[in-house]
């Protein structure tokens, strides 16, 4: 499906660090590139055998990748990142129903809410004529002091329709949120086994992306002056450096993984951060994009959004209050 034509104007006295080249290859991809349809929106994958649907979390966590750009480095792209994020921010703001939810497949997802509130809130504060992102918050809040993970639909047991940790990335949406302190202390106290935060607390099963999630949502909470449940981000992080250590991860968790390791302050020349750089390297697309995993052919947005910013981190240093 083509997208818009793949070029980004790199302004002469923008840029002076050579690292930024390989990251402004894939953000290109990401706003010009294949991935993104002719309206704006954000496929979740492309792949020259057929292409994967419109993804309104994906569009909000580019949203919020650009307002990062936008609060960081106000001097780089400015042009091209103003006009894209208003693209994407309107594109949220309609995609909220009567209700605020984002929907997913016929349900109102909390998580994908989420994303789409924090990524409309963060951009209010670098583009005041944005989008209101109270519809989307309040949503996300109904959801969490409900304690439910969707509506509209069956609860299968798979991860995102459950209430589960990885809700715990709602702190972006909810900054300074008693509630969301509280249920990082719950699912600390239930979820957690060998390491690892479980899917729900109906489960011993463990999918590190959710995992990731729920050490993202810690991480948020840290950074707001709170110390609930991050007792469990030394040994969560671990975990996750373990998993990398097979060069099996998908390619979203190896970008979180990096983006963790340095909001926890470990250094950006340590060598456990570069092999994971490494590994994101090898997966790369010719023109920009990084493929989900080492052996698939889908290049995939939002571990494409994540490695971004993962590179950025390395190259300005790691914001937690900004996690895409």
């Amino acid at each position: 499906m083509p997208g818009m034509s793949q070029a980004l104007p790199l302004p002469q006295d923008a840029i002076v660090d050579a690292r930024f080249l390989p990251e402004l290859e894939h953000l290109a991809w990401l706003m010009t590139g294949p991935v993104r349809l002719p309206d704006g929106g954000v496929l979740s994958w492309f792949a020259s055998g057929g292409s994967g649907f419109p993804y309104t979390e994906a569009e909000g966590l580019l949203l919020s990748l650009h307002a990062e750009a936008r609060a960081r480095e106000p001097g780089v792209l400015f042009g091209p990142i103003q006009a894209d994020g208003r693209r994407l921010a309107n594109r949220l703001e309609a995609a909220l129903d009567s209700t605020g939810a984002v929907l997913h497949r016929g349900g109102r997802y909390a998580f994908d809410t989420a994303i789409a509130a924090a990524a409309l809130r963060r951009w209010k504060t670098v583009d005041p004529t944005g989008p209101d992102p109270a519809p989307a918050v309040a949503f996300v809040r109904s959801c969490l002091e409900r304690r439910i993970g969707q509506e509209g639909l069956d609860d299968d047991g798979h991860w995102s329709r459950t209430f589960g940790p990885h809700l715990l990335k709602a702190a972006l949406a909810l900054p300074g949120d008693p509630l969301v302190e509280e249920l990082a202390e719950h699912f600390a106290s239930i979820c957690w086994e060998g390491g690892w935060f479980t899917c729900h607390d109906a489960t011993d099963h463990v999918y590190p992306h959710a995992h990731a999630y729920a050490l993202e949502g810690l991480l948020a909470l840290r950074a707001q002056g709170s110390t609930a449940g991050t007792h469990r981000l030394a040994a969560g992080l671990e975990s996750l450096l373990r998993a990398a250590g097979s060069d099996r991860l998908s390619s979203d968790v190896l970008a979180q993984t990096i983006r963790i390791c340095l909001a926890m302050g470990i250094p950006s020349g340590d060598p456990r951060v570069a092999d994971l750089d490494r590994q994101l390297r090898a997966r790369s697309a010719p023109g920009g994009g990084i493929r989900y995993s080492r052996t698939s052919a889908d290049i995939n947005a939002w571990a494409t959004t994540f490695a971004v910013q993962a590179r950025r981190w390395i190259r300005i240093g790691a914001s937690p209050l900004h996690l895409a």
